[in-house]
């Protein structure tokens, strides 16, 4: 169901819920199901306020972003984009439109709150919490690696920039530093975004002033860029950034990512952040093998510094998965290949990912994973997307939604591989119509008109 084209926007300095005196808010924003983070940015700047969007300004914030969870680079200031939600406008799918929130209809808010955008009902209008603007200090390190081996697993140096990232991390991310980073056998970037008031240069300089110069006189790190900036507000931060953004994008190509959530708990120990570093590593060597040099640039591996540990949710308002709430790092490792490639290489690709994530998950005391940003093919996917709140999702889903009207593939209610409709993404299809299929005759009469005739077979 297409909704691109609902793209009304509405600013509330004082906002009165629908029956609700507990939900009505200050400073609320309204968008349409259709808008996404650049128009939403652009028109509630204009009011002194900032959204928390994604990375990628062209991704409709209201749909799955919105009610899947929704991370960026608010996330450890504000939380998610669920966490700001405070109403919605919905069809449910006995065609009745309803407004719906922590009064109303408390259940399927709550469901909708994270479970997904495509389970339990149509959304029409997202409301959701506004901040007032700050400004934005960036950070951006790039260097080049000379490896004396192939082994990645015996790179020296990039095990010892991994470590000092790791050891960080944690304080990076409770004095609300975010990020994005790129991690290869002979290049790195690491791009941190400090979002506050005051003099906030000042502040990320302080927060990363160990790591700073731990690159900048390591002698066998090359650094190529070294970057300090600050944005007067959420426009310009994404109006500087934008084709460090589009560099990383990728266009007209297949993709898979595997991905996992890291929690706060591999990270308390030396040993524990020795383990993780060396799982890592051991994810990028078991991809270069398999793939060899020249395909291995098909697999790239981010780290995204995006949780919401600063919000801990305690009275369970969301449905999120709660990993989230523990999340420091959200490790993508994204497979692609270009249109027309033939089957053994994206075979291979697919595979070799898969393989890394293995690798990397291995150590993990939680398997989670936000489902906009995975593999459909996981295994486990219930516990690893939703973990605890599947349960009571389903018995929303099934109230809600007893005939499965809305249905995708590892969503709620998901009813697996006898679904005719999905089953020929596995591997024993299960055909709509039998075959042989039938053959169409059409036939043209002397007024016209087209017949059409289905029934004969092949």
């Amino acid at each position: 169901m297409r909704t691109n084209s609902i793209k009304n926007m509405a600013f509330k300095p004082e906002f009165t819920a629908h029956n609700c005196p507990a939900a009505n808010k200050k400073n609320i924003g309204i968008i349409g199901a259709g808008v996404n983070a650049a128009q939403a940015i652009g028109f509630f700047s204009k009011h002194g306020m900032s959204v928390t969007t994604g990375a990628c300004p062209s991704v409709g914030i209201a749909g799955g972003f919105g009610l899947g969870g929704g991370h960026g680079p608010l996330a450890p200031t504000h939380g998610l984009m669920v966490d700001q939600a405070v109403e919605f406008d919905v069809v449910t799918t006995d065609s009745v439109f309803r407004t719906i929130n922590e009064c109303n209809e408390p259940d399927l808010f709550w469901a909708m709150r994270g479970g997904g955008g495509s389970s339990f009902a149509v959304l029409v209008n997202y409301k959701f919490q506004l901040h007032p603007q700050v400004r934005w200090a960036t950070w951006r390190i790039e260097a080049t690696l000379s490896p004396d081996s192939p082994d990645i697993t015996e790179n020296a140096v990039l095990r010892e920039i991994l470590t000092p990232v790791s050891n960080e991390q944690h304080t990076w991310s409770k004095n609300r530093v975010t990020g994005y980073d790129t991690v290869s056998h002979t290049f790195v970037s690491f791009f941190q975004i400090l979002p506050d008031s005051g003099d906030t240069l000042a502040k990320l300089k302080k927060a990363t002033a160990n790591f700073h110069s731990f690159m900048t006189t390591h002698p066998g790190i090359n650094v190529t860029t070294d970057l300090y900036q600050v944005f007067d507000s959420q426009p310009e931060f994404y109006a500087g950034e934008a084709e460090g953004i589009a560099a990383a994008s990728i266009v007209g190509a297949s993709i898979l990512t595997p991905s996992r959530l890291i929690t706060t708990d591999n990270f308390e120990t030396p040993k524990k952040i020795d383990n993780l570093v060396s799982a890592f590593l051991g994810g990028m060597e078991v991809a270069r093998k398999q793939l060899g040099e020249e395909l291995a640039a098909g697999v790239a591996f981010f780290i995204l510094k995006t949780g919401a540990i600063n919000t801990p949710d305690t009275e369970k308002a969301t449905s999120v998965n709660p990993a989230w709430r523990k999340t420091l790092w959200h490790v993508i490792i994204i497979a692609s290949w270009p249109p027309g490639a033939p089957k053994e290489v994206s075979g291979k690709i697919t595979t070799a990912a898969r393989d890394a994530l293995d690798v990397i998950k291995a150590p993990l005391s939680v398997q989670a994973a936000y489902f906009n940003e995975a593999d459909v093919a996981g295994p486990d996917w219930k516990n690893v997307y939703f973990g605890e709140p599947y349960e009571k999702l389903l018995t929303i889903k099934k109230k809600w939604d007893p005939d499965t009207v809305l249905n995708c593939v590892k969503c709620i209610g998901y009813l697996g591989e006898q679904d005719p409709m999905y089953s020929c993404d596995s591997k024993n299809p299960i055909p709509s119509v039998p075959y042989p299929f039938g053959q169409a005759e059409i036939d043209i009469t002397s007024d016209g008109n087209v017949l059409v005739d289905m029934q004969k077979e092949l």
